[in-house]
């Protein structure tokens, strides 16, 4: 039974708290709603002023937005037109790169080619100089093979005709 008792107690202490937290309702008389009413001109033309600032302030608002709109309305026509610039200037330079790099193949073809050719010039050249050394040293060889045979028939010329008495040499 204690244990109900204190259940008791405990409700009966929250039902006061709650009881006394409620607001209690304000009745308006009749004398504070005529004042309300005869006053009602005076707000009107209190906020007939508040709209019309209002008003004022949104359309000054609405100025600022539409200039703003245009103004990004114009930058983006600028960038736009600036990237079509950069776009054709990129275009034009691509251009150019493939023009230099095809005129860059077309030397490199050339140089190669001209390489081959001075190569070959070159071997040209060595085997004149070749040839020349081959026939200068035939004409020398045959000049001493010209001299030496003059010798060999002069010896055996003064051998078949004996010696003379006065002991000649060999001619």
């Amino acid at each position: 039974m204690a244990v109900t008792y204190a259940r008791l107690t405990v409700t009966a202490i929250l039902f006061l708290i709650l009881f006394s937290l409620t607001p209690l309702k304000a009745h308006a008389g009749m004398i504070d709603r005529v004042k309300d009413i005869y006053e009602t001109p005076e707000r009107i033309d209190d906020l007939q002023e508040y709209y019309k600032q209002s008003a004022s302030i949104l359309e000054g608002q609405m100025k600022a937005q539409q200039e703003k709109l245009e103004e990004a309305r114009q930058q983006a026509e600028e960038l736009l037109a600036r990237q079509e610039a950069l776009q054709q200037s990129n275009e034009s330079y691509q251009k150019q790169n493939e023009a230099l790099l095809a005129e860059k193949a077309e030397m490199l073809a050339k140089q190669e080619e001209m390489q081959k050719q001075l190569e070959q010039a070159e071997a040209k050249r060595k085997d004149t100089y070749r040839k020349g050394v081959i026939a200068v040293g035939s004409l020398i060889a045959a000049f001493i093979a010209y001299a030496l045979s003059v010798r060999v028939w002069r010896f055996l010329v003064w051998r078949r005709q004996g010696r003379d008495e006065r002991g000649a040499l060999l001619p």
